[in-house]
């Protein structure tokens, strides 16, 4: 998109015009969320299937599964970036947020999947990356497999929405009822991420993980 800003005189006449393109906003005041070194911050009681392995380039690697590397923090309203890169064909896998903690997948998830339709990314094939899964599709498929992208998923009380490499494919608000499990119905309070193995094809890498809690309208992430 260019955004073109006119410049005038004092008196009104016009001076020239400015042309804008390619402009991203960088979050500030992030707190890293994974060290590269190990998995300090993170617990893998619930991994099951999966393994969860740092890598000699300090990069998160998930293989296998189903299983999930869980926050030792909770949060509530945040912004979360991070880069992740899906080193197969359609892979399959997720972050959980606002999780019941210890409990087994039990969030919110915002997919991460880049398998299209005949090759169309405007019809994703399992949900999209950046979209809320079993509530809203991403309305565009933009990562490509075997490359990296970056995600940032911001939750603010019931409004929530993500963004892929800075296109913005999800934006939805939770209007059900409010209930504990947000597979059932509206959760506002803070609950932990999780990373997830999806299956034994899983093989998916994220580094750069960072997250910000926001002054939403749920109580203050903790």
């Amino acid at each position: 998109m260019i955004t073109s800003i006119p410049i005038r005189f004092a008196g009104g006449g016009l001076l020239c015009r400015i042309a804008y393109r390619n402009v991203w906003l960088k979050p500030l005041g992030m707190t890293s969320l994974f060290n590269g070194k190990d998995l300090t911050g993170w617990n893998d009681e619930r991994a099951e299937a999966s393994r969860f392995v740092v890598t000699d380039e300090g990069e998160l690697r998930v293989l296998d599964g189903r299983g999930q590397l869980e926050s030792e923090g909770t949060y509530d309203d945040f912004l979360l970036q991070l880069q992740c890169r899906v080193d197969g064909d359609g892979l399959n896998s997720g972050v959980f947020f606002r999780c019941i903690p210890r409990d087994f997948m039990m969030g919110y998830e915002c997919q991460i999947s880049n398998a299209t339709v005949e090759g169309d990314p405007t019809k994703p094939a399992d949900c999209g990356t950046g979209g809320i899964f079993r509530r809203q599709n991403a309305r565009r498929v933009v990562a490509e497999d075997r490359e990296w992208f970056t995600l940032t998923l911001v939750a603010n009380g019931p409004h929530m929405g993500a963004w892929v490499d800075g296109y913005p494919v999800s934006d939805w608000v939770d209007e059900r009822k409010p209930d504990k499990n947000p597979r059932r119905g509206q959760r506002l309070e803070a609950g932990t991420l999780a990373i997830q193995g999806h299956d034994p094809t899983t093989d998916i890498r994220f580094r750069n993980l960072a997250i910000q809690p926001l002054p939403g309208e749920s109580s203050a992430s903790r």
